[in-house]
């Protein structure tokens, strides 16, 4: 019973700073993932406000030029 008393005393003491530290990581972690999607979005925007601002006629894909031709 000892044993389990002094595992139990250790585990207390050891896990709170082992939960914040895994918080902390999980944080960054997130505010990486949410900064990368965020410049991914970026690049899609533009991507596509670069399509939207060329001439309909040159958004055509290559088999539509070729039956137009």
């Amino acid at each position: 019973m000892e044993k389990l008393a002094g595992a139990v005393e250790t585990t207390i003491r050891v896990l709170p700073p082992w939960v914040k530290n895994l918080s902390r990581r999980m944080d960054a972690s997130r505010e990486e993932v949410k900064g990368e999607l965020r410049e991914t979005r970026a690049y899609w925007e533009n991507r596509i406000g670069s399509l939207e601002e060329r001439p309909a006629e040159s958004r055509l894909d290559p088999i539509s030029k070729c039956r137009l031709s």
